[in-house]
């Protein structure tokens, strides 16, 4: 199995903003796309349909949390350095 970087280049346009403050660092972690949760939106109407016809538990089996909280955090680790 291969495992891809994305890159924040690769999901806007132009270069990471840079705060120049804490204030503006605050408000752009508020305005900055958040990967995970157009992901979450996504994949949890398809897995609640999944588990009704099959009788399964994907949505609470916790890997989609996991990875939500994951692509969330390759935007912040960009603002925290």
């Amino acid at each position: 199995m291969e495992i891809t970087t994305i890159n924040h280049e690769d999901l806007i346009e132009g270069p990471m903003p840079t705060p120049k403050n804490a204030q503006e660092a605050s408000e752009l972690r508020a305005k900055i796309f958040r990967l995970g949760d157009k992901v979450h939106a996504v994949a949890q109407p398809i897995a609640k349909v999944i588990d009704k016809t099959l009788g399964t538990n994907i949505q609470g089996c916790g890997a989609c949390a996991k990875r939500r909280e994951k692509l969330n955090n390759i935007f912040q680790s960009e603002l925290d350095k």
